[in-house]
């Protein structure tokens, strides 16, 4: 919800912060609560993200609490996530019958209560938002049982680097020097996490 109110609100570029701080609280959930061990490898590569983070925040000068609520509520949903001991689909379930009324609801709220106004087209595309909503969740609490929390929080900095090149390349939004020393840092962190991961597999 915070995320959808910060994309409504035309401030993406704190919505797109709090994602890349996300996985920064997953790696140190993964130490902290379920005592995962980082090799040296790891930790270099956690602070390179971390200096990449913190260099972005620093330029825009303020503390970003949409941003810390984002990368909070997510968090907090992985770690529920991992240790609730459900099956994925039963859990995504239970997820969607929650907040099913909640979205009736508000729908009868909009427009005095007439509802939404929409086309079939849209309407059809609303629908596969669904679907394309559903499959990713139902991989993420997949993977949240068989990954190292750590390991999820990391990768997840490939969400906000494939929205960024969206809004570039699709939205022609510019790509300033501030994203380019950021994402110099995440992307070589990224790399080093990536080769510790293939090293210690051998």
């Amino acid at each position: 919800m915070a995320y959808i109110f910060l994309v409504n609100s035309n401030r993406v570029l704190e919505a797109s912060l709090g994602y890349f701080i996300n996985p920064l609280l997953l790696i140190l959930a993964g130490r902290f609560i379920f005592k995962e061990t980082l090799s040296k490898y790891q930790k270099t590569a956690i602070i390179l993200a971390t200096l990449g983070v913190c260099y972005m925040s620093i330029i825009y000068q303020k503390l970003p609490l949409y941003s810390l609520l984002v990368a909070g509520t997510f968090t907090g949903y992985s770690i529920a996530k991992k240790k609730i001991k459900i099956d994925p689909i039963l859990a995504l379930t239970i997820e969607t019958l929650v907040y099913f009324p909640v979205a009736i609801l508000y729908l009868l709220m909009i427009k005095g209560g007439k509802g939404v106004e929409a086309s079939n087209f849209d309407k059809i595309l609303l629908m596969g938002a669904g679907v394309v909503t559903v499959i990713p969740l139902f991989l993420f609490s997949l993977g949240t049982k068989l990954s190292k929390l750590s390991s999820i929080g990391f990768f997840q900095y490939l969400t906000p680097t494939l929205v960024l090149l969206l809004g570039v390349f699709v939205f022609g939004e510019n790509f300033s020097s501030v994203h380019t020393i950021t994402f110099s840092l995440i992307w070589s962190g990224l790399i080093i996490y990536t080769a510790s991961l293939f090293r210690v597999k051998r």
